[in-house]
């Protein structure tokens, strides 16, 4: 797998991201075919659905 840590998402990758349901194989999918890490996939459910301070302190990946 292609390591893409610390680059921006290409067009449509968030929208493919979240229009999927935050399950564990959703997330193994989406990290095998957008070459991220899980983590990486997981970060943006958290932004897009927790709610407290999380969001407020993820600069490096709003950046993205």
């Amino acid at each position: 797998m292609k390591n893409r840590k610390g680059q921006q998402y290409k067009d449509g990758e968030l929208e493919t991201i979240l229009s999927m349901a935050p399950t564990k194989q959703n997330i193994q999918f989406l990290s095998e075919l957008l070459g991220r890490d899980t983590g990486a996939i997981e970060i943006v459910y958290k932004l897009a659905f927790e709610h407290g301070s999380f969001g407020k302190d993820a600069d490096a990946q709003r950046r993205k």
